[in-house]
């Protein structure tokens, strides 16, 4: 049952939250998912690197990954290292700490299986908007600055050849 009010549980949670479809808890031969929903395991073993997306084997690290990679009994891993050993990377929500994630991110909050909200520390993410708006102008300030001193030195050379041309006009 929810613990909003009389609205049944999804059949893949145990438990779930506000919304029926909202999992606190999996069911059983189910997992969690970084959406707070649970979906069906994998019948076979799921190697070490790969991850069970929807009952079938997928290799880790996808952008759109929401269950955990299989890395040696390690939870909550969106990649493993090169021996599978340890998490090299964490799912939304978790943070990396010693090659495991079990660590909600700051801000988050543990609830169930799950660690919800919080800002995610991502090490390879790329540039925001911001710095790479920054950055454009910064390279378009230095273009212009070099393209300016270019100009006016040849403008500089270019009316010195002028004025010595005339003074050499000027005494023939």
């Amino acid at each position: 049952m929810s613990q909003t009010g009389c609205q049944k549980c999804d059949k893949t949670c145990n438990t779930c939250r506000n919304e029926a479809k909202t999992c606190k808890f999996c069911a059983d031969l189910h997992q969690p998912t970084i959406k707070q929903t649970c979906q069906p395991i994998c019948i076979t073993d799921v190697p070490d690197g790969s991850a069970c997306v929807d009952g079938v084997s997928k290799l880790c690290g996808a952008e759109t990954q929401i269950t955990a990679c299989q890395c040696t009994q390690k939870s909550n891993c969106l990649t493993c290292t090169s021996a599978n050993s340890k998490c090299k990377s964490c799912l939304k929500g978790y943070k990396l700490v010693n090659g495991e994630c079990s660590t909600c991110v700051q801000g988050a909050e543990k609830i169930g299986e799950f660690c919800i909200g919080g800002v995610q520390e991502d090490l390879n993410s790329s540039l925001s908007g911001g710095a790479v708006a920054g950055i454009v102008i910064a390279v378009l300030v230095v273009i212009g600055g070099i393209g300016g001193g270019v100009f006016w030195y040849l403008k500089k050379s270019k009316s010195q050849l002028k004025n010595v041309s005339q003074q050499e006009i000027m005494q023939e």
